[in-house]
């Protein structure tokens, strides 16, 4: 298939953005390096935003022209794209895969939709509770992927018996999409623009954010947020009170969930792994500034969890190494387990695993190396020093207060992720933040935290998130009706992100 208009475009903009910026004088305390990765940051927004190439193809950018140009070593370009986050992303997925291939998601979302009975808008409330739910541990694009063919049926059902033939199909599809998109800003592993921030936090501060810190954060965003959306879905963008039930439409349901059958042997293992897995990653440390609200307990002297406990098990036997769970680590053991662990049923006559290699076939391999090479721009753009100039001519916002300084830039995010690759604008702005939260006496955290959360905010246009974009094709919903709900659904999101995130700021979040 040959390129698009727009992608032509993008191709021509981004070249000659990147040509004429050398034509302006390098500005006063810039080097020549750091204005040449000005040039290349240009190309590669361009190039992201219009899919001009595969975006893992314009992520390849930095190892091929960083050397050559003199703006970072090959060794500093190259070892992003192996770091600890992508390896936490990479054992993730496969964990996300082993669930996906015996159809484990599946069960658990039609368990959760056939609790809400058969009105319109308690059924919508259904898919979106099962999508967010999923989309915490695996893909949206998988989890929209999977729940809007059923959704669909369900739409017929519900418009063959006339309860409505207007508004349920097109706020049920939007449901699910923005659910999938909602649920991934809960975890550190639902969406790559949460582990672009912690990337960061760990390459240039030194410091990491384990679950329960995140999830501090991400779980009350998501509280707020669902029911938001579903607000805006069934009572302002549309409408579907007074809409009587559908008792077709809970019948399909749970006989899709009939289908199913009992629990497979397979599905009970992989159930067992990934609770292991999430529980070992929740329960590693739970921070100070999560019970920081009680009273006589100071936020930065109180810790427990695995961890905590590992190290009181090697002070005990006198252990001369350091015991202590990280996220990477318990993302590939849970990988690893995958592929060791019997499923319990034969293929061929022999016995197999809850994962074969085969099956990692279906990795999304281009959000790995979109990843990397996010990071290996972001740690150019310190390196060079270009990300404090860059914080230096946005100064001004460090003269505002915390909750409005959070909000601005949210707000920034939330709208500019529309048009945008969300990893592409979360990783330009990463270093910046940096820079702003040093000068602003923040922490780090309290900036970088929203701002990757607000990444995964984009409601209002089929380009801006694949959960979008597969509603659109479905045919479910038009753009101008996404347009209606997404930009209510925008607003919302800002207020939520930005109010968590101050209250968190002032409970000690990163402190």
């Amino acid at each position: 298939m040959g390129q698009t208009a727009s992608q032509r475009i993008g191709l021509i903009t981004g070249l000659v953005l990147a040509v004429l910026l050398q034509f302006i004088p390098v500005p006063d305390g810039l080097t020549r390096e750091a204005w040449l990765l000005a040039s290349l940051a240009l190309l590669m927004a361009s190039w992201w935003a219009s899919e001009a190439i595969p975006i893992a193809a314009t992520a390849l950018i930095p190892i091929a022209l960083f050397p050559l140009l003199g703006i970072t070593s090959t060794g500093a370009a190259t070892a992003p794209y192996a770091s600890p986050i992508v390896m936490l992303l990479l054992g993730g997925f496969i964990i996300a895969l082993s669930i996906e291939r015996w159809n484990l998601h599946t069960r658990i979302a039609l368990n959760v939709v056939a609790r809400f009975g058969g009105q319109p808008a308690a059924l919508i409330a259904g898919f979106m509770l099962a999508s967010a739910l999923l989309s915490m541990w695996i893909s949206n694009t998988a989890t929209t992927l999977m729940m809007i063919p059923i959704a669909l049926r369900v739409a017929a059902e519900v418009e063959r018996e006339g309860v409505t033939t207007k508004f349920f199909a097109p706020a049920l599809a939007l449901g699910i999409a923005y659910a999938a998109s909602i649920g991934g800003m809960a975890t550190p592993v639902g969406t790559p623009t949460n582990l672009i921030g912690l990337g960061f936090l760990q390459n240039e501060f030194g410091r990491t954010l384990d679950f329960a810190s995140w999830m501090g954060v991400g779980l009350p965003v998501v509280a707020l947020i669902i029911p938001a959306a579903w607000f805006v879905l069934t009572r302002w963008a549309f409408s579907l009170k007074g809409e009587r039930a559908s008792g077709a439409a809970h019948d399909l349901v749970l006989e899709e969930l009939g289908k199913l059958g009992r629990m497979t042997m397979p599905e009970l293992r992989v159930a067992a792994l990934f609770g292991t897995v999430a529980i070992l990653w929740m329960g590693a440390t739970l921070p100070g500034f999560l019970v920081s609200w009680i009273p006589g307990i100071p936020a930065g002297e109180w810790s427990w969890g695995w961890n905590p406990l590992l190290g009181w098990i090697g002070d005990t036997l006198g252990l001369p190494v350091d015991i202590r769970l990280g996220n990477t680590q318990i993302a590939v053991m849970g990988a690893l387990a995958a592929f060791l662990i019997p499923s319990g049923c034969r293929a061929e006559g022999r016995s197999t695993a809850l994962m074969a290699w085969e099956d990692t076939a279906r990795l999304p391999w281009n959000v790995i190396i979109l990843f990397g090479g996010g990071l290996s721009l972001a740690a150019a753009l310190t390196a060079t020093g270009l990300a404090d100039w860059l914080g230096g001519q946005m100064h001004f916002l460090t003269d505002l207060p915390t909750p409005l300084l959070i909000l601005v830039i949210v707000a920034v995010i939330v709208f500019l992720t529309e048009l945008t690759s969300n990893v592409a604008t979360v990783t330009g702005f990463m270093p910046v933040l940096g820079i702003i939260a040093a000068e602003a006496g923040v922490p780090a955290e309290q900036l970088i935290a929203p701002v990757a959360i607000a990444g995964s905010a984009a409601f209002m246009l089929p380009v801006a998130t694949a959960p979008n974009a597969i509603v659109y094709a479905s045919g479910a919903v038009t753009q101008g009706q996404m347009i209606k709900a997404g930009f209510r659904l925008n607003l919302l999101a800002v207020l939520a992100i930005a109010g968590v995130g101050s209250v968190a700021a002032m409970l000690g979040f990163g402190g």
